[in-house]
């Protein structure tokens, strides 16, 4: 039976230093093809479209708010926000 996406563990908030590096997670689990989009700030990240969000070479730009969209063929679900 088809199963809509559902988040089994959630990304976490982190604190990471200038110039340094920021690694978001999600686990989730769901039926047939299961997309990830991740989003900052509510606004798409480009290319960032897997389970795991890298952030390299840190800026004060990278500081604010991320979640993750997971879906399949039954629907949509968005993670907490991690910051």
């Amino acid at each position: 039976m088809p199963q809509p996406p559902g988040i089994l563990t959630q990304p976490q908030s982190i604190m990471a230093m200038e110039g340094g590096f920021a690694r978001f997670q999600v686990h989730a689990a769901g039926t047939g093809n299961v997309t990830y989009q991740w989003l900052f700030g509510g606004n798409p990240v480009n290319g960032a479209t897997g389970p795991e969000l890298l952030i390299t070479d840190l800026t004060s730009a990278n500081a604010g708010d991320y979640s993750v969209q997971v879906a399949n063929e039954q629907g949509m679900v968005t993670s907490r926000t991690a910051t």
